[in-house]
């Protein structure tokens, strides 16, 4: 399967990170909306849709050297959009692929230590 990173290609490969992010971010949107305008830091996420994880399963295993740019750039965006804590969309993006990836938990939980930025792990994690 040939990837890209243009529109020439099967699969543009830019295009499916931003996809990613854009999903992800709308998600944690939609929670915040549901709770309010209130306290940020109180914001219950709720899951990310299978459907992306599934796609994030595929980027991952395909781009893992490019994994952390997409976490980060989701971590980021969540926070200057819509004022989440990294920490909060990090233990998020855990407790997603820990539910519907086909990455099993140790792989999950070592992807993680390596891919998310260092605002968006765990104590444990560091």
């Amino acid at each position: 399967m040939a990837l890209s990173d243009n529109t020439d290609g099967l699969i543009p490969v830019a295009a499916l990170r931003t996809t990613l992010v854009e999903a992800v971010i709308a998600g944690l949107a939609e929670d915040v909306d549901r709770a309010g305008t209130g306290n940020k830091a109180g914001v219950s996420l709720g899951d990310i849709r299978t459907d992306v994880v599934k796609l994030l399963d595929w980027y991952i295993l395909r781009q893992p050297g490019r994994t952390p740019v997409l976490f980060g750039e989701i971590c980021l965006l969540a926070r200057l959009r819509l004022g989440l804590e990294p920490r909060d969309v990090g233990d998020l993006l855990r407790r997603a692929l820990h539910l519907d990836s086909e990455l099993d938990g140790k792989t999950v939980d070592a992807l993680l230590a390596l891919a998310l930025p260092p605002s968006a792990q765990r104590d444990q994690d560091r």
